[in-house]
């Protein structure tokens, strides 16, 4: 538009393509969350207990699996071709993705609660927090596929600050209320770990295409 060169074309279509699939990838980010947050409401208004993650956990959740993640996925290069049929394709992974991580957190705080005598409100918090993390670190890996070295790398930096946060008592217990022990890790990784596949069945049901390397995308069901 500025010089009238139609060699500029290219790099117009490229520009397009990339913020059409990375506003998708985002997108998926922050509707799984929602969805996740709502049915943890929910069963918590059903079951009169209290909301199984507490505000500061939540804040590490945002940043390290959807704020960060998602500002630099958005910024990431995706050359993938416009594909019809955008709402339905996020509505069919984000909202199985979703009720499969309300679900795992609620499983991990209730087992907290019946297999050890005398935990409270925060021991379960900590099991739902890092099964929350644990699933929302493999939806993350789902959405960053195909996996490049900058995209692994962002992921496994996201996994080394949660990892951090978790061993470092000062964090931990001081600033994220966590009340952290060997069964509680256990546990936390045994419910992270079915969400975890269960979420990558669901994105494989849903049929979710993420190339971004140029090639034609097939079309859409």
């Amino acid at each position: 538009l500025m010089d009238g060169k139609f060699a500029h074309l290219p790099d117009v279509v490229a520009e397009g393509r990339r913020v059409i699939a990375n506003i998708e990838r985002a997108s998926n980010l922050f509707l799984v969350k929602n969805i996740y947050s709502l049915v943890l409401a929910l069963i918590t208004a059903v079951t009169a207990t209290a909301y199984p993650l507490a505000p500061i956990q939540l804040t590490l959740i945002s940043t390290v699996t959807i704020g960060v993640p998602g500002f630099l996925l958005a910024l990431g290069p995706n050359r993938r071709r416009y594909i019809p049929g955008f709402l339905n394709r996020v509505l069919r992974f984000a909202i199985p993705t979703g009720l499969v991580t309300g679900l795992a957190a609620y499983a991990a705080y209730r087992a907290t609660r019946l297999l050890e005598d005398g935990a409270g409100v925060d021991e379960a918090r900590t099991t739902a927090t890092i099964t929350v993390l644990i699933v929302s670190l493999w939806t993350l890996m789902v959405l960053a596929r195909p996996v490049k070295t900058w995209k692994l790398a962002l992921v496994l930096s996201m996994a080394l600050i949660v990892v951090l946060v978790v061993a470092v008592p000062p964090l931990a217990h001081g600033i994220l209320l966590f009340e952290v022990t060997p069964q509680r890790i256990l546990v936390a990784m045994i419910a992270g770990g079915i969400g975890a596949l269960l979420v990558e069945v669901a994105s494989r049901v849903s049929s979710i295409n993420r190339s971004d390397d140029g090639a034609p995308a097939p079309a859409a069901a």
